[in-house]
């Protein structure tokens, strides 16, 4: 079963930079031990790029855990311990479509 959660707030207050962090810091939503991992879009690739640097910039001991994924193989601080990918939702669709396998350990999805 999968849930669905639309959270409505008005632009700034959080939707795309404070909920991913809560996320990241909650226990897994299925209470296993496993990491979480997700992807959060958005529409044009400034924005994407602009919150993914705030994200790191505030949260600096999760900073390695955020990274950026746009079409054309554009790539951004992406580690080994990166679980959380900032994306524009042109990749989103291309990476459902193309390659669905990728959502088999995503936990949960962030559609700006």
């Amino acid at each position: 079963v999968h849930r669905v959660t639309i959270i409505h707030g008005e632009t700034g207050c959080g939707k795309s930079s404070r909920v991913p962090v809560m996320l990241l810091k909650a226990p897994p939503p299925d209470g296993t031990s496993r990491k979480v991992k997700f992807f959060i879009s958005q529409p044009r690739r400034i924005a994407a790029k602009a919150l993914v640097e705030r994200v790191r910039q505030c949260e600096p001991e999760l900073r390695d855990k955020f990274a950026l994924r746009m079409g054309h193989g554009w790539k951004e601080y992406e580690s080994k311990q990166s679980q959380v990918y900032f994306v524009t939702t042109g990749y989103l669709v291309r990476l459902l479509a193309n390659n669905p396998e990728r959502f088999q350990d995503c936990t949960h999805l962030i559609v700006d």
